[in-house]
């Protein structure tokens, strides 16, 4: 075996020479990932954001707009004793279980597609995905245990998932605040 740094000196001398050349496979294989691999990466990862932006705004503007279809039901939910608190709470949880129904029937079409190409994956690159292989996140946590080192890290696709909560009770705020203001007697009256 070649010392790590007579390699590189060795790799510099054959490359000068005209019948031969040298390839160092590791380094390689770094540049592929930092020139192609991370930049792709990133680029879906920002097209995702967008994605779950938009499908926000969708959520907001469904909801709001169905507001004024359903704002006499509001009223009479309001008239027979519902609190305001409760009509405000109702639609925000309709914003939530859209976007949670929407999250979970994306994930399982991503990895229904994975389970579907996860042959011709393997057998072209020799890298075995599943159905349920998840994607690799971030290291959130290290640590060293008795000399051993212990590592956490999360999916970006569970970190998604709060995410995506998160964005559907912004969204939802807007038409919800807007029931909680429905005033009851002119609601009825219409």
């Amino acid at each position: 075996a070649i010392q790590p740094s007579v390699a590189l000196g060795l790799h510099n001398q054959i490359d000068e020479q005209d019948d031969a050349q040298a390839v160092l496979p590791m380094l390689e294989i770094f540049r592929l990932f930092m020139v192609f691999v991370n930049p792709i990466k990133q680029l879906l990862v920002m097209l995702t954001v967008m994605i779950c932006v938009v499908s926000g705004i969708s959520i907001l503007v469904s909801i709001y707009n169905s507001m004024s279809d359903r704002r006499r039901e509001i009223a009479i939910m309001r008239a027979l004793g519902a609190e305001r608190a409760t009509v405000m709470t109702i639609i925000l949880l309709e914003s939530v279980l859209l976007a949670l129904g929407g999250g979970i029937f994306g994930w399982l079409c991503g990895h229904g597609l994975n389970a579907l190409a996860s042959g011709f994956v393997e057998q072209m690159t020799g890298v075995a995905i599943g159905f349920l292989s998840f994607a690799p996140g971030p290291e959130l946590l290290q640590f060293t245990i008795a000399g051993k080192e212990i590592s956490l890290s999360v999916s970006t696709e569970l970190l998604i998932i709060p995410g995506l909560m998160t964005l559907a009770v912004i969204v939802g705020l807007l038409p919800a605040w807007t029931a909680y203001q429905t005033d009851v007697a002119r609601s009825l009256s219409e």
